[in-house]
């Protein structure tokens, strides 16, 4: 889903803690890396094809990305 489709604003974004709290050269960012190895790190397994949606019509795929998750939404997905 694009950010400003589902009222997110880049005002705050995820990087701007590095950028203004923590430098990538910093002794903070090398420990910070160290611990936490995967933080930048998405993975995803398939085999053969992934099955994905753009910018859902469904209304309850939609509400994955303009409403919080609760047990209720996510108990069907495991």
């Amino acid at each position: 889903m694009k950010k400003k489709d589902i009222g997110l604003t880049p005002a705050l974004e995820f990087g701007d803690l590095f950028q203004k709290f923590i430098a990538p050269n910093s002794i903070e960012f090398a420990i910070l890396m160290k611990t936490y190895p995967d933080l930048f790190t998405i993975r995803y397994e398939w085999k053969d094809e992934i099955d994905f949606v753009v910018n859902p019509k469904d209304e309850r795929l939609h509400s994955f990305f303009t409403s919080s998750w609760n047990q209720e939404k996510i108990r069907p997905l495991f």
